[in-house]
């Protein structure tokens, strides 16, 4: 009978022990967890990269088709008509991009006083945003991006490539002056993240300058669809780094240049 309260004793002495460890225990199984989650994380965003690769192939698939079949069934701005295949015709779409990307007198003198008022409106609104509502910056520079990608779109169905020339030319200049300008200039501040420092201006220019390259290379090769591409990356840029900037919780290293720390936020939803 004493060896069987001994062991009862012993068993309520190690209880308190006992809960210890199995509190310990499932913290440590649940740091492990999160740990992996992250990983897992960064491994799901590389497995992702297949599906991209599809995706552009998809893409291009429809403009391939119409490529070989002729432009003569799409009817919007100033596009052309023609009858030769995809690959071989690249040369002569450069040729027809700098003709119709040349804005014509009358483009120049109706459209250049509406573009600047309505950019300078855009930057108006993006340091008003900063200043004024102390927004971040997250927020503010998408503003800016969005209010510019769907005018370049409309542009871009309504008037033609001439238009989204001329407005590009209008924002760069804008863009270059906040730059110039700098640090405590309104409108640099609603572009330029801190995060960014100190190379916040290279991050506006660089970012300027793709763009630039991203709306030539849609032209030359995919110009019937070209605004598509603005609607979708004004909408999806600009809603995504807001998004990730207020919700996002599992951050992840990736490349960078200047130096600067580069992170990407991923949300399952």
């Amino acid at each position: 009978m004493s060896t069987i309260l001994g062991i009862i004793n012993c068993i309520n002495v190690d209880r308190a022990q006992i809960n210890y460890l199995i509190l310990y225990k499932s913290n440590n199984l649940m740091d492990s967890m999160l740990s992996i989650n992250h990983k897992n994380s960064q491994q799901n965003v590389y497995k992702l990269r297949p599906a991209l690769a599809l995706s552009i192939l998809l893409i291009m698939l429809p403009t391939i088709i119409y490529a070989d079949s002729g432009y003569s069934q799409v009817s919007y701005a100033d596009i052309p008509c023609r009858e030769h295949s995809f690959l071989s015709g690249i040369v002569k779409n450069i040729g027809d991009f700098i003709s119709r990307a040349i804005p014509t007198l009358k483009t120049l003198l109706l459209g250049t006083p509406i573009l600047i008022i309505y950019t300078w409106v855009c930057s108006l609104i993006a340091s008003y945003l900063k200043v004024k509502k102390n927004l971040k910056t997250a927020y503010t520079r998408k503003v800016f991006h969005f209010m510019i990608f769907m005018m370049a779109g409309a542009l871009q169905i309504f008037v033609g490539l001439s238009g989204v020339v001329l407005f590009g030319i209008i924002v760069v200049l804008f863009v270059l002056f906040a730059v110039y300008k700098g640090d405590n200039f309104t409108f640099y501040e609603a572009l330029a993240r801190p995060k960014d420092a100190p190379k916040r201006s290279a991050f506006i220019v660089l970012p300027l300058a793709t763009t630039a390259l991203g709306g030539v290379l849609a032209n030359v090769l995919f110009y019937p669809f070209a605004f598509i591409g603005y609607f979708v990356c004004g909408c999806g840029d600009a809603v995504g780094e807001p998004i990730g900037a207020k919700w996002g919780k599992h951050e992840f290293k990736v490349p960078s240049i200047f130096g600067v720390k580069g992170t990407r936020i991923i949300e399952f939803l």
